[in-house]
């Protein structure tokens, strides 16, 4: 009973290695026993659903539209045998790959930048099916970060080299601005750890510190990120007490020893006691006189003490009148500065005022005409004082007589004959020229 299908089946077999046009490949070689594995009987456009059945990842990848079989633009009216024809002995090569023409960006992974000079083998390792290379970066390429940033290497690195990164840190919580941008990545990052690097200043620039923590750890209060040295605080804006000239070249810790946030005076004689000349003899007014260009460069208007400075006065150094420091207390009496210039030792009262000015001590205004009773007339104008001042020039209150003969006896030509009234005769205009009528001469 059993003879007969064994038999039957041996015919079939028979029949189909008859009709067989070449041993199939080795991979297919399970199958050669039965033809229906890969044909259905006098339906040739059936044979890819068979072919689809067995390989189901090219089957997804077509009804997908992805892999290298779904991105044939003719996919869907190709047959498999079209391609891929059998029957040609164990070890045939029925996949046809040229892999020096093979069109890679066909796949899911076209090739880029550096990894088009890539040997195939550098990725399709151990004759692994292609479709199983990795398509993942950190698949070949060693993480120096050890995933400490993700899987996700394309976010900072490109195919034209793995060391050009091109990470955007604008997209971190500490974009990079000014200075920062032209800073490498390991001034900061001193680990591999980016996660814990330090967004703060201080945490970096505590050595640029030159404050010594004096002014707290706030560095963005006072600087910016184009240059360390570039302060943008405006003390004028920021504060009540804007800095106009030699203050805005001061460093600030000359004037904020104690911090920025400890309080200060603004009182000039606070911060230049130790220049203040006068003792503390004129207050702490220092902005009466002193300027901000230069605290030596004086602006005091004498003018307003009531002894203004006129003529030689307005040349002489301070301290030829003012002795100390205490200016209050300089008289604004001639004689307490001029008593050595005293030509009459004191014998016209200590007036100086009356006679000379400040162009010129030599120089005097005394009016003989309103100051005395002895007027000066013709050519006594043009006398000098010691011409008849003769005893003592200083003593011009002992005077010298106002009688004409006591300076003009020596010229009486008269010898005395006619009296000592000399006046009687002659003038002032010429002493020799004589107004008397000579009757009867």
């Amino acid at each position: 009973m059993m003879i007969l299908p064994l038999a039957s089946q041996a015919v079939e077999f028979l029949d189909a290695r008859l009709l067989m046009p070449g041993d199939l490949i080795e991979g297919h070689a399970d199958l050669e026993p039965d033809c229906g594995n890969c044909h259905i009987t006098l339906d040739r456009e059936a044979q890819g659903g068979l072919c689809a059945d067995c390989h189901e990842r090219v089957a997804a990848d077509v009804a997908a539209g992805t892999g290298f079989h779904g991105a044939q633009t003719r996919i869907n009216v190709l047959r498999c045998v079209s391609c891929h024809t059998d029957h040609q002995g164990r070890d045939a090569d029925i996949i046809g790959l040229d892999r020096a023409l093979f069109p890679h960006d066909l796949t899911d992974f076209p090739l880029t930048g550096a990894h088009r000079s890539v040997a195939c083998e550098s990725c399709h390792v151990d004759d692994a099916p292609f479709h199983e290379a990795v398509g993942e970066c950190d698949g070949c390429h060693e993480d120096a970060h050890d995933g400490e940033f993700g899987s996700d290497c394309a976010s900072c690195h490109d195919t034209a080299r793995w060391s050009g990164a091109a990470f955007d840190h604008n997209r971190t919580d500490f974009p990079l601005r000014g200075a920062h941008r032209d800073v490498s990545c390991a001034a900061c990052h001193l680990t591999e750890d980016h996660s814990s690097t330090p967004t703060r200043c201080i945490a970096c620039h505590a050595h640029d510190d030159n404050h010594r923590g004096k002014f707290g750890d706030d560095c963005g209060e006072c600087h910016n990120e184009r240059r360390w040295s570039g302060v943008d605080f405006d003390h004028a804006r920021d504060t009540d007490f804007a800095l106009h000239g030699a203050h805005q070249h001061v460093e600030c810790i000359v004037c904020h020893t104690d911090g920025l946030s400890a309080p200060m005076s603004m009182d000039c004689a606070d911060c230049h006691r130790a220049d203040d000349v006068h003792a503390g003899h004129l207050g702490q007014s220092c902005e009466s006189c002193h300027r901000e260009t230069l605290f030596s460069n004086v602006r005091f208007d004498h003018d307003l003490t009531g002894f203004p400075l006129l003529g030689f006065h307005s040349g002489v150094a301070c301290g030829e009148c003012h002795l100390t420091r205490a200016y209050r207390d300089t008289s604004d009496q001639c004689i307490d500065c001029h008593a050595a210039d005293d030509y009459h030792g004191g014998h016209l009262s200590q007036d100086c005022g009356r006679c000379h000015n400040p162009n010129g001590w030599p120089w005097w205004e005394f009016d003989h005409d309103t100051e005395t009773d002895f007027h000066l007339t013709g050519a006594h104008e043009d006398l000098a004082c010691n011409d008849c001042h003769t005893s003592a020039l200083s003593d011009f209150t002992g005077g010298p007589p106002r009688r004409c003969v006591h300076c003009h006896a020596s010229d009486d030509i008269h010898d005395g004959e006619y009296g000592r009234a000399c006046d009687s005769c002659h003038t002032t205009t010429d002493f020799g020229d004589a107004a008397v009528e000579r009757l009867g001469r």
